[in-house]
C-alpha cells in the first residue's frame, strides 16, 4: 500500500502545515491524507475511497496543535478498510475534536460509530452503515446520497392537503398543486 498526501506543523503547528486538500482522488493507500500535529488545515471536495483510513489525525513529534481548526467537509468518505476519519490527536490546545460534518461516509445511515466516551463529542452511531469514525470526531450532519444533496437532519417535505373532497395537495416545497394521482 502506498502513501497519499500529508501536512505536518513541525517544529510550530502555528506556523507550518496550514494545508488546503481541495479536488483530489485518493484510493489504495494506507493513509488518504495524514495531518501530523497541524493547524488549520481544510480538506474539502475530495474522493477519499478505497484506503485504510480516509483521513488520519495525530502525533508523529511532541508538538502540541488544535485540532478543532481542522475541518472536513464535503467529501466523499466511502470504501475505506479501517477507518474514514481516526483522531488520534494527543498532545492538543484545549479541546481536540475535528469538524468532519457534512460528507458522505458510504452509507445513508451514517458512519459507524460505537465509542461511549461522553463529551467526545456525545453521541454515537452504533447502527451506521458507511466508514467508522473514532472518537474526537464530530460527524454530524452527514450526507445521506453520494451526490450530497440530502443531510440526516433533514426532515422530507410533505404534502399539504387543500382539500380532501377533491384530493388536491400543495408541496410545501413549491406552490405547484398536484392530484393524489401524482403522488
Amino acid at each position: 500500500t502506498s502513501a497519499g498526501f500529508g501536512t505536518w506543523g513541525y517544529p510550530n503547528a502555528n506556523v507550518w502545515g496550514h494545508t488546503i486538500f481541495r479536488g483530489n482522488t485518493i484510493s489504495g493507500t494506507s493513509r488518504a491524507i495524514s495531518i501530523n500535529e497541524t493547524n488549520n488545515v481544510t480538506i474539502e471536495n475530495n474522493n477519499l475511497s478505497g484506503n485504510d483510513i480516509g483521513v488520519w489525525i495525530g502525533n508523529s513529534a511532541p508538538i502540541s496543535f488544535t485540532p478543532t481548526t481542522i475541518s472536513i467537509h464535503n467529501n466523499n468518505i466511502s470504501n475505506d478498510g479501517i477507518y474514514g476519519v481516526k483522531n488520534e490527536s494527543t498532545l492538543v490546545n484545549g479541546n481536540n475534536i475535528v469538524n468532519a460534518t457534512h460528507n458522505w461516509w458510504g452509507d445513508a445511515s451514517g458512519p459507524y460509530d460505537n465509542k461511549t466516551l461522553a463529551g467526545t463529542p456525545n453521541y454515537n452511531n452504533p447502527n451506521g452503515r458507511g466508514n467508522s469514525v473514532s472518537s474526537y470526531v464530530d460527524y454530524r450532519p452527514w450526507y445521506k446520497d453520494v451526490a450530497m444533496t440530502a443531510l440526516s437532519n433533514e426532515t422530507p417535505a410533505k404534502p399539504t392537503l387543500l382539500s380532501p373532497i377533491d384530493g388536491v395537495f400543495r408541496h410545501t416545497s413549491d406552490s405547484n398543486s398536484s392530484d393524489w394521482s401524482d403522488v
